[in-house]
């Protein structure tokens, strides 16, 4: 009974108290605002959940720490500029290349009408520009054996400037000294030899995957294998600190992830672009549809070195 005298005889509020107190029930009841600047608190706070739970996949796994420091480490080196530079000497180096199929083509058998589109699709990319150099080949007045060596020569010249480019882009990943290379010659020559081998492997395996469904099973596997195992050995003959090949293992299995990534975006995006691209914007739509997918290429490259070169630190490699 006294409780309840004292809250009988409890003062009622003032006026200014209850203002107060329904400002805040209806405060607590309002929608919360919407238009740009709530979307961008909402971005803010995805961001910060975001990082938060990189950083907790950092500390977990030594793997995503030595990525993100690879990433932080390509970021620092310019490794997109480097990717330009290689996709451009790749150009290069495809141009005579394509020269030479074209007039190894004609020698064995005519693709016959096959448009660039058509044979990206089921042979790659890069067999779409031989395919139109090969078309060209058709009304030229020199001999297949000329075309051959020419385009042998202009293969080699052009792979030592590949060879270069990708150097810098090692030195840069594994911090170590600018040297002058002694073998520049020899390595242009052995990454042609490894190019064109690993394209034909890799033509003739989409060949039999498009004409026996059934043995995509076994083909997909091997060509993961093949082109992770073309680029340990070209990695090999980079500059990568004195690393022992298990150290360049991570990278090779990176670029072979990408280049199948990238064979599926050729089947789906590109060859369809390198379609519609003549007709829209001539033949410089054809060439930026190529240097793209090349960029791609050589951007996976650059992050495979980038990603070894970090590895290896994290294990202690360069203590």
């Amino acid at each position: 009974m006294a409780d309840t005298g004292e809250r009988a005889a409890a003062p009622p509020p003032d006026a200014d108290e209850a203002d107060r107190i329904d400002l805040g029930a209806r405060a607590a009841t309002e929608p919360p605002p919407r238009g740009p600047r709530s979307a961008a608190g909402r971005a803010l706070r995805t961001r910060d959940e975001a990082t938060r739970r990189v950083e907790e996949l950092r500390e977990r796994s030594a793997l995503v720490a030595a990525a993100l420091e690879a990433g932080d480490l390509d970021r620092r080196r310019a490794g997109s500029l480097l990717a330009g530079g290689i996709a451009f000497r790749i150009f290069l180096w495809l141009l005579p290349a394509a020269l030479f199929a074209a007039a190894l083509i004609g020698l064995v058998r005519p693709t016959g009408g096959a448009s660039p589109a058509r044979v990206a699709q089921s042979l790659g990319l890069a067999a779409s520009v031989a395919s139109t150099v090969e078309q060209a080949t058709r009304q030229s007045d020199r001999g297949a054996a000329a075309l051959l060596a020419i385009g042998l020569a202009l293969m080699l010249f052009a792979s030592v400037s590949l060879v270069r480019a990708l150097r810098v882009a090692h030195v840069l990943a594994w911090e170590e000294p600018f040297r002058r290379a002694a073998h520049l010659p020899r390595d242009g020559a052995i990454f042609t030899a490894a190019i064109v081998a690993t394209l034909a492997i890799e033509t003739g395996l989409t060949y039999l995957r498009h004409q026996h469904a059934a043995l995509s099973l076994v083909i997909v596997p091997l060509s993961f294998a093949i082109t992770g195992g073309f680029w340990l050995g070209l990695s090999l003959l980079l500059p990568h600190a004195g690393a022992h090949w298990r150290a360049l293992v991570p990278g090779a299995a990176l670029f072979a992830v990408g280049h199948a990534v990238l064979q599926v975006a050729t089947v789906y995006y590109f060859a369809p672009k390198l379609t519609r691209a003549p007709a829209l914007y001539g033949s410089l739509g054809s060439a930026a549809t190529l240097l793209l997918w090349l960029f791609l290429v050589a951007r996976i490259a650059v992050a495979s070195a980038f990603l070894n070169a970090a590895l290896w630190r994290r294990d202690g490699g360069g203590a």
